[in-house]
């Protein structure tokens, strides 16, 4: 092609490459650019990296606590931004960097482990060369989540159909169950967003990690499962949600007694909550008979859900809320209502806990006059006969205690007795 305002008859095919070469090369060939100066060292080293096994539990307590709102979360966000912020120039990993990472291993430790129920893990030293591969795209789940359910949907469905590619759910949770656990909790966490069904199911948990016995039958000879099969929970709700009843009571009998003595294996513990979240999600029941029946138990049903989400945290271990389940729980619990004493004691229950899981002081203007005059009918007079009612129920001391008995001591005290005896007669005790 020739242009008309330039001369190209002189230009032979040598000095047309030439010609080339030099325009390839830019305008900035042969200049000499200064030295960056490199990033300054950090002038101490913090003893935090010394001795992290011995010290965790207190360190996760401390870094997962009061510094997750700033200085451990902007690490969360460098990470997630751009990890090479976290580098020198020369790309040597410095004593400021792997401070940084075993401060974000103690801030995820708090939340998926949390050291009132479990044992420490033992993992700092290794755990911080995996972060760099998923804790990006674990955060940006999250960011997703609390933002865009339904886009982050779309990121899940395309995750579990690479899961399917490589052999499926359980071949992933027998090879790397970190992974498996995320892709677990992403599906639990946006099902209840969505109101969708999960892609996995309970069957693919693993088995061998879940801490309550994982069958439909009951085991007589243990007196637990004794009291679980005689509670006022149990013998209340249908047939249909007696099986998820016992799970329910299973896991809060065994996160109570961890919070007092024998702590739990972390990666068990979290199987066992998911465990027990695809039970509730897959428990199903006919919606037909009369309006009453039918509430007090889908109220049952979504109150169990609210106690299973006091035990999932979110960033910065806060308790997850999901609109959905909590526009579904106000539309029932406004409405419920039963002369049975033994069904107002559930119910009492149920309206506690999920004000201690998701409802906030909006709704105490009609949930507090409920609880008033349930706690009249049930004569509950204090905190501690309170405390002691609902020991038969899912009920987790170091987890509900706190906000229960503020609830009560600023809102709800009463000046009746309890009389915890005749609540066993008002129903049949002979179980289905």
């Amino acid at each position: 092609m020739s242009f008309h305002f330039v001369d190209q008859s002189d230009i032979n095919g040598k000095e047309r490459k030439l010609i080339r070469s030099h325009v390839m090369r830019g305008k900035n060939l042969g200049k000499k650019r200064a030295k960056r100066a490199s990033r300054a060292k950090p002038t101490t080293e913090k003893s935090t990296m010394a001795g992290a096994s011995s010290n965790e539990a207190t360190l996760i307590t401390t870094l997962g606590r009061t510094q997750c709102k700033n200085s451990v979360l902007a690490v969360a966000r460098q990470f997630t931004n751009d990890l090479s912020l976290l580098y020198s120039t020369e790309g040597i990993i410095t004593p400021q960097t792997k401070l940084h990472f075993h401060q974000l291993c103690f801030y995820i430790l708090d939340v998926i482990s949390p050291p009132e129920f479990c044992q420490p893990t033992g993992v700092i030293e290794s755990i911080w060369f995996q972060l760099t591969f998923y804790n990006k795209a674990s955060i940006n789940i999250y960011d997703r989540l609390y933002g865009n359910p339904q886009k982050a949907m779309v990121h899940h469905n395309g995750l579990a159909g690479l899961i399917a590619l490589r052999g499926g759910i359980r071949e992933l949770a027998k090879r790397n169950f970190v992974i498996a656990e995320k892709a677990f909790r992403s599906d639990i966490e946006l099902a209840l967003h969505c109101g969708s069904n999960p892609k996995f199911s309970s069957e693919d948990v693993p088995r061998h990690l879940i801490l309550i016995n994982p069958k439909d039958c009951l085991e007589p000879d243990k007196h637990e499962e004794a009291e679980f099969v005689k509670s006022i929970l149990y013998l209340s709700v249908r047939p249909e949600l007696r099986k998820v009843v016992l799970d329910i009571l299973r896991l809060s009998h065994v996160l109570d007694q961890a919070s007092r003595a024998h702590k739990l294996d972390p990666a068990a513990y979290q199987t066992t909550l998911i465990y027990v979240s695809y039970r509730l999600l897959e428990t199903k029941f006919p919606r037909h008979g009369s309006g009453a029946d039918i509430n007090f138990d889908i109220l049952v049903q979504l109150a169990m859900t609210g106690f299973q989400n006091t035990f999932c945290f979110g960033i910065g271990r806060k308790l997850m809320t999901f609109p959905l389940v909590m526009g579904q729980f106000r539309l029932v619990a406004r409405t419920v209502s039963d002369n049975n004493r033994s069904r107002q004691m559930v119910i009492f229950w149920a309206l506690l806990m999920g004000r201690v899981s998701s409802l906030t002081q909006a709704d105490d203007f009609w949930l507090i006059p409920k609880l008033k005059t349930l706690a009249n009918e049930l004569r509950l007079r204090t905190w501690p006969e309170v405390s002691n009612a609902l020991r038969a129920f899912p009920w987790v001391k170091a987890a509900h205690e706190a906000q229960g008995e503020k609830l009560w001591n600023t809102t709800l005290a009463q000046a009746l007795p309890l009389k915890v005896a005749e609540l066993s007669h008002d129903i049949d005790e002979t179980p289905c």
